[in-house]
């Protein structure tokens, strides 16, 4: 091997000769060229990498901040359609006692509605001799979450019968039953 490259030495037009001088004048140059060739892209794909990294942590930080407040606005939301059935079984329990009554005393429902704008309110009509009106009255008195706001009682000409208008305001939601179901 060593003949081998004596011979390239001893011919100095030789393209291996001329190639192994020009190694031998600019190494430090050719190595340094090596060096950049080798190392930026490697540097280049670490920095690279590294910034992805770093987006990625503050994408996944971002998405959990989100994350959290998508959470809190669904339990917030799923808080108040919570309430909001909670609101609307009193109110179909109230309409319940309130036909419960009138059917315990015969008394035919004309109109029962809810109004639920500003304050709760409950329209009832019901026609009924005038001493069974008075007892519906009174029963509907003892509920501890409704009370009367008006009271008309109207003539009717059949038999003896009153006509009852009465709205009724709900005062506390908390308890929802009636003294005479106690």
């Amino acid at each position: 091997m060593i003949y081998w490259i004596t011979s390239y030495y001893l011919k100095p037009n030789s393209t291996l000769f001329k190639f192994f001088s020009i190694l031998n004048r600019h190494f430090s140059l050719i190595l340094a060229a090596l060096f950049f060739l080798i190392v930026l892209p490697t540097l280049a794909y670490w920095l690279h990498t590294l910034n992805l990294v770093k987006n990625s942590q503050e994408e996944i930080q971002n998405i959990a901040k989100e994350y959290q407040q998508k959470q809190t606005l669904y339990q917030a939301m799923k808080q108040h359609q919570n309430m909001q059935e909670n609101k609307s079984n009193q109110l179909a329990q109230l309409s319940q006692q309130v036909e419960n009554i009138l059917k315990q005393y015969r008394t035919p429902i004309e109109s029962l509605q809810w109004h639920t704008e500003e304050n709760k309110q409950l329209t009832l009509i019901a026609t009924q001799k005038s001493q069974i009106i008075f007892n519906v009255i009174k029963a509907l008195n003892e509920f501890e979450t409704l009370r009367p706001q008006t009271i008309v009682l109207t003539k009717q000409p059949e038999e003896k019968q009153l006509q009852l208008h009465t709205t009724l305001i709900l005062v506390n939601t908390g308890n929802t039953t009636n003294k005479e179901a106690k």
